[in-house]
């Protein structure tokens, strides 16, 4: 006797209903992996750029600062030659500028800076001075630059 089943539709349908889930459940799969590598590359790009952005913005900080104190150290030698000139025995001093007077538009920002010069007589030639300049900018807070130079200056006697 050749039986055949009661219900063949209904057991037809539902196995070709299974392997067809079958089918679709690993390209769900790489679908959802695909997307969370995607997520994983945008997000690892995206904290690049911010830590890239994070060092040039700290970089130019450290520029401005190191720029700041080479014209303070420009301007304390030139403060030193005016002063030798009207005094050949000038020792030096420890000049404090005010932030207000670097331009600062707050005064209360710690953009204060010194500058620390110091004149000695050279041992070789008595009509020379050496000026050493010692510049900080800024004075009270952190990062801090500090710059030194040296450099010997003549003096001209003026009958």
């Amino acid at each position: 006797m050749n039986r055949r089943p009661r219900f063949p539709c209904r057991f037809g349908a539902q196995a070709r209903g299974r392997r067809a889930l079958a089918a679709r459940t690993p390209r769900r799969g790489a679908f959802l992996i695909v997307a969370l590598i995607c997520l994983v590359l945008a997000t690892v790009l995206v904290g690049a750029m911010l830590t890239l952005a994070q060092t040039q913005r700290r970089q130019l900080s450290q520029q401005q600062l190191l720029l700041q104190t080479e014209w303070l150290m420009e301007s304390a030698f030139e403060r030193a030659a005016s002063r030798l000139r009207d005094n050949s025995d000038y020792p030096g001093e420890t000049w404090s500028i005010s932030a207000a007077e670097l331009g600062s538009t707050d005064s209360d920002d710690g953009a204060a800076g010194e500058a620390i010069i110091r004149v000695e007589t050279s041992l070789h030639q008595p009509q020379h001075r050496i000026v050493s300049v010692e510049a900080v900018y800024p004075r009270e807070s952190t990062p801090q630059v500090r710059r030194t130079r040296q450099t010997t200056v003549a003096l001209t006697q003026e009958f």
